[in-house]
């Protein structure tokens, strides 16, 4: 490892342009657990060349992990406390005034900026919005949400996600509609803001299980959501098989 991130440190100094030799040294340098050094790589990747979809992927990725402690996570990068078996205590830590978890606190810092939030805190936040009057496990993302990107008609699609979140702020097949329609539309850095919601959610939910047993379920907030991360975890998987 540490060859090959020598010789593609030189690589970039002898050829500052090739966006590949950026994200071929923050690929290994996020997998070695240096998030700090992959977050700049994969940003300095994305300046020369912005339509890269992958690039995107790692900055969410990097940035989760620089706000994680990772204390609170074992060695498969699964929760250590917040699973399905202590729901009652999550949910209880939610509702206490001084814990660092408080709902409201956690929704004004998602408010104020969600690149901040670690998978922790999202997954916090996530569950803390079930609890709130009115919220319903069976209201899913509006198919005009997900027709209006199929028909390519993007800033339809960012309106009305943007008003549906506004009231179901944890719909995480939401923000990807929106953070793609932003992509297409020519405005990344709006598109990784959305998008960095959307891998927050989903990394802090899969953190909880593995969803192979009743035990180990994924501890989500409505089917919508589970089917989200069951096929998210079933792309992840097929991506690893063919690497």
């Amino acid at each position: 490892v540490d060859s090959a991130l020598y010789y593609l440190h030189e690589a970039r100094q002898n050829d500052p342009k090739r966006d590949v030799f950026y994200y071929l040294e923050g690929y290994i340098s996020y997998f070695e657990g240096d998030y700090k050094n992959s977050l700049l790589l994969f940003n300095a990747a994305i300046e020369l060349k912005p339509a890269e979809v992958d690039y995107y992927y790692f900055v969410c990725m990097s940035k989760l992990r620089l706000n994680t402690n990772p204390s609170i996570l074992d060695e498969d990068d699964k929760f250590i406390d917040f699973n399905q078996e202590n729901l009652k205590k999550i949910i209880k830590t939610i509702n206490t005034k001084n814990s660092e978890y408080f709902y409201p606190k956690l929704l004004a810092k998602f408010n104020y900026d969600p690149t901040i939030l670690g998978m922790d805190e999202y997954f916090m936040f996530y569950v803390g919005a079930s609890q709130q009057e009115g919220f319903s496990g069976y209201t899913n993302s509006k198919p005009s949400i997900s027709k209006a990107f199929d028909q390519g008609n993007f800033e339809l699609c960012i309106r009305l996600g943007k008003d549906f979140i506004e009231k179901n702020p944890t719909s995480v097949v939401t923000y990807f509609y929106i953070a793609n329609s932003y992509f297409m539309i020519g405005q990344p850095d709006q598109s990784l803001r959305y998008l960095m919601v959307y891998y927050g959610f989903l990394q802090g939910i899969i953190a909880t299980g593995d969803g192979s047993s009743k035990q180990n379920a994924f501890v989500v907030n409505s089917v919508e959501d589970e089917y989200t991360c069951l096929l998210y975890t079933s792309d992840a998987a097929d991506e690893e098989d063919s690497v």
